[in-house]
């Protein structure tokens, strides 16, 4: 059983990733670094404050690609926050 960091809301863990994707989207900040083009997402966990930021697509200068896969950039960010949500507060 996963409880979903932002809410009281508890579920199986992939109910809880596809509930953070619909209901918390603006917790995943996505950004495309205007020098360099590089396109990015971060994402806070809410207990402890660790950051987690990384390249999306490191080979693509596709400025449309964070707006078209949005979604999948989420679902890749919270899977993320949900790991650390195990290993560093021992959430299931």
């Amino acid at each position: 059983m996963s409880t979903c960091p932002f809410c009281s809301r508890q579920g199986p863990r992939d109910e809880i990733h596809r509930h953070m994707v619909d209901e918390h989207p603006e917790h995943v900040e996505m950004w495309t670094e205007e020098r360099t083009g590089r396109m990015r997402y971060r994402v806070v966990c809410p207990q402890c404050g660790a950051d987690y930021e990384h390249r999306v697509k490191p080979r693509s200068t596709d400025r449309e690609f964070l707006a078209t896969f949005s979604t999948e950039v989420r679902m890749v960010g919270f899977d993320m926050l949900l790991n650390h949500m195990t290993a560093e507060h021992e959430e299931e």
